[in-house]
C-alpha cells in the first residue's frame, strides 16, 4: 500500500531530490515528520477505543488524506518543504483530538467543561452537571462524549501540536524538534482547525503568508489558505472502504446513524480522476446499494455532494486570493441523485430529489403562525414578542456573574408613525442575550426552529444549555405571529457582549411575501443598552384592533390601553416590563410581582378597569385575604384562591396569559393565576405545572374558606371547584338534603339516626360514561323536566348535588375509584368514625310525587310519580 512518502506532494517538496545545497534542511524536516507521525499514530489509536462509532481516524486514514490532497492538488501544484511539513501535521493534528489522550486531565477535564454539560442535559435532560458517571448507561456515556470529542476536537487541534506525555522521567512530545515545534505548531494548528470553519472565513483568519523559519531557505515560505483549502478538499474526499473496513464494521454492531455512515463508506471505492476529464473526480460503489440500504446510501449522496460543494468554493476562493488552484475542481455526478447512482449503484430501487417540499412557504407560515393558529385576538403577537424578551433576558441572566446585578428589562413602547400618518409603531425592546447575524439570518426566520436547538447555541454560548432553566418559548414559531398585525417589520439586535458597530436590522418591508433586507444601519433611537428590538407597523385597522380587550363569545370588545394590556398579558413574569404611550413610561410588571398589592395586582391581571363585570371590584376585594401561592418555594407556579366567583382566574402559560379561543378570557375556577404546561403551539392551557402540589393546595382552600365562614350557595361552588382542582373538599363539602343545605356531619347524623338515603344519579356532562349524583329529574337531557321547588313533593329522603360535572359528584365504580368524589368523602368521614358506609346503584328509584299544575306538552299531571337511576346509601 502506498504511504505518504509515495505522493507527489512530497515527493516534489520533502523527498530525495537532487539539491545538495539545502539537503540538510530537508532531511531535518522529513525526520521530525517521521518521528511526529509515529507519535500521532498512536495517539490515534485512542480515537477508535473512545469513540468507536466514528469511522477510522488512523494510520492508513493519514495515508489516504496525504493521497487524496496528492489527488486534488495534480502534478503542476508544488509546495514548499515548509508547506509540505505544516500540511502533513495539519493532517496529523486534524481529527487527533478525537480521544481522551489528547485532553490534558482526559475524562475529567471533559467532564468540567461547558460541551460536556450541554451535551449531558441533550442526551439525558439531567441538569445535574455533578452527576456519577456510574449512574449513566454506557450507552449514554458513549453518546456524550461523541458528541463532547466531536464538539472540541476542531479548537483542541489548535493547540495540540504543543501536547506532550510524561515516559518516566523523560518529556515525550508530539513533535520532538523543539524549534519546528515552537514556531510552526500555532499555523500547523490553525490550518488542523480551520477544516471546521466556514470557507468563506479562511480568508480573514489565515494569514495570506508566512516568511521563512530562521535557518530554511527564504523561499520556503508558507500560505495557509492553500494548505487550508487542501485540507478540506482532502478530509471531504476521504469517504472510502480504508475508514470502514469490512471486520470492523462487522465486529462493532453498531446502530442507527453511526451504522448508517459506516455502511455507506464500507460499499465506496477510492475516487478516481475521469478518465476523460482530469478536473472531476468519481465515487463508486463496490456493492449496489439495495431498498434496505437506502439510508447509506443517501449518507453517501450527502457526503459527495458536501465533497463537491468543498472543491468548488475552495477553488473559488484561491482565486480570488491569486493562489495556485486545484487540478480536480468538482464531482462528477454530484448535482442530482440520478446521476450519481451511475457511479454509486443502487438495487431495486430508484433515488429521485422526493424530498418534501413547502413550495408556499409564506402560505404555512401564516396557517400555523398566524390567526389560522391562534385565532382573531391580535394581542397574541404583543404576547409572544414579550415571551421571546424574556426568554433572552433568562438567557442573559444565566450568563452574568451573581454580582452583576443584572435584573432585565422589557420596554413595549406605542407611537405614531410620522412619516405615514394614520399607522403606528410598536416596539419590544430588550436587554437579553441578544443576536447575532448568524442568529437572525438563520434560528429567528427558520419556522419551527430556535435558537437553543440549533447547532449556533454550542458554539457561539456553550454551556448555556446547560444553565438550568428552560425558556418560556417551545414551538419556535412565536415570532411569526407578529404578521397577524403588521405587513412592514424590523428586527435590530446584537449580542449583549458586543459593541454597536455589531449592529444588525433584518427589515420585512412586505411581510413574509417577500425577501426580509439585512442592514448594516444602526438607529439613533436604539438604547444604549438595549440588546434586541422587534419594530411592527400597525394601520390605524390593526392598532384599534390590538388595543381591545376580548371579553369571551358573543360579547363586544371593550377598549384597553396599551399600558392595561400589557398587565394583563403578564400576570407572573420574571422580568420588569415598561410601557412608553403618549411621551410617558411607566413600570407596569414587576419582575417581584409577588411583592405587589394583591388588589392591585389582582386588578391588573383581570383588567377590572375596563371590564364591567357586576360586582368584579367587591369580589377581587374578598378574594385578597384568601391569596395563597401554590407553592411557596416556586411563586411562579401560581397565586390564587377559590372562592366561588365567576370570571376572575387567569391560566398562564410560562406565567404569560394563556391563548383561549372560545368563551371567557378569564376563569371561572379561582381568582388569581395559576401556571400551566403549553397543550399545543397555540399556548392554549394543558395540565398545572404544579401537578401535585396543585391538590394540596386545593385542600388547603377548602380549609382557609371553612375558616372564613363563607355562606350557601357559595360554599357549595367552592366545594365543586376543589374538587375539580383535584383537592379534598371534605371540610366544606355541601349537598342538598331534603331541599336544605347539609354539611358532611348533618348526613352522616342522618344516615345513623334516621336511615338510609336516596340520591338521583346519571351520567356526568364532562367526563364519559361517569355516574354523577344529580338533582331529581325523570329526564336528565335538556331543560323539560326541570321542577319549581314547590311542585315535587318527596316520598323519600333525597341527596341532591349542584350540577352534572364536578368531580365533587361522581359515584365511585369498577372503572373509577371517584376519589375526590362526595361518596369516598363520606366513607372517609364516616370510618374515621368507627362508621361503614354502603351503596348500591338501584335502576329506577321513585322520588317524589308532581304536585303542579298540568302540561300536556311536558306530560305532566297531578299525582304523577317522578324517578330515576338512584343511588341507596346506608350504614352498615
Amino acid at each position: 500500500m502506498a504511504t505518504y512518502e509515495d505522493t507527489g506532494i512530497w515527493l516534489r517538496s520533502l523527498g530525495d531530490v537532487s539539491d545538495s545545497k539545502y539537503g540538510a534542511q530537508r532531511e531535518r524536516l522529513r525526520a521530525a515528520y517521521r518521528v511526529f507521525w509515529a507519535n500521532a499514530v498512536v495517539l490515534s489509536r485512542e480515537i477508535q477505543r473512545n469513540v468507536p462509532n466514528l469511522t477510522l481516524h488512523d494510520e492508513a486514514h493519514f495515508d489516504a488524506l496525504w493521497s487524496a490532497a496528492d489527488q486534488i492538488a495534480g502534478p503542476a501544484l508544488t509546495l514548499t518543504p515548509v508547506e509540505a511539513f505544516v500540511l502533513g501535521g495539519a493532517i496529523l493534528l486534524h481529527d487527533n483530538a478525537n480521544s481522551l489522550a489528547a485532553f490534558t486531565g482526559g475524562l475529567e477535564a471533559l467532564r468540567q467543561t461547558p460541551e460536556w454539560q450541554d451535551a449531558l442535559v441533550e442526551w439525558t435532560d439531567n441538569r445535574d452537571t455533578e452527576l456519577d458517571l456510574g449512574a449513566l448507561s454506557p450507552e449514554v456515556l458513549s453518546a456524550v462524549l461523541f458528541d463532547v470529542l466531536r464538539s472540541l476536537h476542531a479548537e483542541r487541534a489548535l493547540t495540540l501540536a504543543g501536547l506532550s506525555f510524561k515516559n518516566g522521567e523523560r518529556t515525550v512530545h508530539l513533535i520532538e524538534d523543539d524549534q519546528l515545534r515552537t514556531h510552526l505548531g500555532s499555523i500547523m494548528g490553525l490550518v488542523a482547525a480551520s477544516h471546521h470553519w466556514d470557507v468563506a472565513t479562511l480568508g480573514t483568519r489565515l494569514p495570506s503568508i508566512l516568511g521563512a523559519l530562521g535557518g530554511m531557505p527564504q523561499t520556503w515560505t508558507v500560505r495557509p489558505i492553500l494548505l487550508a483549502c487542501l485540507l478540506r478538499c482532502a478530509d471531504a474526499t476521504q469517504l472510502d472502504q480504508q475508514r470502514a473496513p469490512d471486520f470492523l464494521y462487522a465486529m462493532l454492531r453498531l446502530r442507527g446513524v453511526s451504522e448508517s455512515h459506516w455502511r455507506a463508506q464500507n460499499r465506496l471505492a477510492s475516487p478516481v480522476t475521469a478518465p476523460d476529464d482530469p478536473t472531476a473526480l468519481i465515487f463508486s460503489s463496490t456493492i449496489p446499494f439495495g431498498p434496505g440500504d437506502s439510508d447509506a446510501w443517501w449518507i453517501a449522496h450527502d457526503a459527495i455532494q458536501v465533497a463537491n460543494r468543498e472543491l468548488q468554493s475552495s477553488n473559488a476562493l484561491l482565486r480570488d486570493q491569486r493562489l495556485p488552484h486545484f487540478s480536480v475542481d468538482r464531482v462528477e455526478g454530484a448535482l442530482s441523485p440520478s446521476a450519481l447512482s451511475r457511479f454509486v449503484a443502487v438495487s431495486g430501487w430508484r433515488p429521485v430529489q422526493a424530498e418534501i417540499k413547502i413550495s408556499q412557504i409564506g402560505k404555512v407560515v401564516e396557517m400555523f403562525g398566524g390567526e389560522e393558529l391562534y385565532g382573531h385576538d391580535p394581542s397574541v403577537a404583543l404576547r409572544e414578542l414579550i415571551q421571546n424578551a424574556a426568554d433572552a433576558i433568562r438567557f442573559r441572566r444565566e450568563l452574568e456573574p451573581k454580582e452583576s446585578g443584572y435584573d432585565g428589562r422589557i420596554t413595549v413602547r406605542l407611537r405614531a408613525n410620522e412619516q405615514q400618518p394614520g399607522s403606528y409603531w410598536l416596539d419590544v425592546e430588550d436587554d437579553g442575550l441578544g443576536m447575532s447575524e448568524a442568529v437572525l439570518t438563520g434560528p429567528l426566520i427558520d419556522f419551527g426552529s430556535s435558537y437553543m436547538s440549533s447547532a449556533l447555541v454550542k458554539s457561539e454560548r456553550p454551556g448555556l444549555l446547560s444553565k438550568g432553566k428552560k425558556r418560556l418559548g417551545h414551538y419556535g414559531i412565536g415570532f411569526f405571529s407578529c404578521f397577524m398585525i403588521a405587513d412592514e417589520v424590523l428586527v435590530t439586535s446584537r449580542q449583549f457582549d458586543d459593541g454597536r458597530e455589531k449592529l444588525r436590522t433584518l427589515h420585512f418591508q412586505g411581510g413574509l411575501g417577500h425577501r426580509p433586507l439585512l442592514l448594516d444601519d444602526r438607529p439613533a433611537d436604539f438604547g444604549n443598552v438595549s440588546s434586541s428590538r422587534v419594530r411592527l407597523r400597525l394601520t390605524s385597522d390593526s392598532h384599534a384592533k390590538l388595543l381591545k380587550l376580548p371579553s369571551g363569545a358573543f360579547k363586544e370588545s371593550l377598549p384597553i390601553s396599551l399600558s392595561g394590556l400589557v398587565g394583563l398579558l403578564c400576570p407572573m413574569l420574571d422580568a420588569d416590563v415598561y410601557v412608553e404611550e403618549l411621551g410617558l413610561t411607566r413600570l407596569i410588571h414587576s419582575r417581584r410581582w409577588m411583592d405587589e398589592d394583591r388588589l392591585t395586582w389582582l386588578r391588573r391581571i383581570t383588567a377590572a378597569d375596563v371590564r364591567s363585570d357586576q360586582n368584579l371590584d367587591e369580589n377581587l376585594a374578598l378574594a385578597v385575604p384568601l391569596l395563597t401561592f401554590v407553592d411557596p418555594n416556586e411563586p411562579s407556579l401560581g397565586l390564587a384562591c377559590i372562592t366561588g366567583m365567576p370570571s376572575a382566574g387567569v391560566a398562564t402559560v410560562s406565567t404569560l396569559k394563556a391563548s383561549t379561543v372560545y368563551g371567557s378570557s378569564f376563569s371561572d375556577e379561582y381568582v388569581g393565576a395559576i401556571d400551566y404546561e403549553s397543550e399545543n403551539p397555540r399556548r392554549g392551557r394543558g395540565k398545572a405545572k404544579a401537578g401535585d402540589r396543585l391538590f394540596a393546595w386545593a385542600s388547603h382552600q377548602a380549609k382557609l374558606n371553612l375558616e372564613a365562614a363563607v355562606e350557601m350557595p357559595r360554599r357549595l361552588y367552592i366545594a365543586e371547584r376543589v374538587a375539580n382542582l383535584g383537592g379534598d373538599a371534605t371540610p366544606i363539602v355541601t349537598m342538598r338534603l331534603d331541599k336544605e343545605w347539609a354539611d358532611l356531619d348533618t348526613i352522616l347524623k342522618h344516615l345513623v339516626e334516621i336511615g338510609p338515603l336516596h340520591a338521583p344519579v346519571t351520567y356526568s356532562t364532562s367526563v364519559e360514561g361517569q355516574v354523577v349524583i344529580t338533582v331529581v329529574r325523570e329526564r336528565h337531557t335538556g331543560f323539560i323536566d326541570n321542577y319549581s321547588p314547590h311542585e315535587l313533593d318527596y316520598l323519600l329522603p333525597a341527596l341532591e348535588s349542584g350540577s352534572n360535572s364536578s368531580a365533587l359528584y361522581m359515584v365511585p365504580t369498577s372503572d373509577d375509584n371517584a376519589p375526590l368524589g362526595f361518596m369516598r368523602l363520606l366513607e372517609k368521614y364516616a370510618a374515621a368514625r368507627g362508621i361503614q358506609i354502603v351503596a348500591e346503584i338501584l335502576e329506577r328509584v321513585e322520588f317524589a310525587r308532581y304536585v303542579g299544575e298540568t302540561s300536556r306538552r311536558d306530560g305532566l299531571v297531578s299525582g304523577k310519580l317522578i324517578g330515576c337511576s338512584g343511588l341507596k346509601i346506608w350504614v352498615e
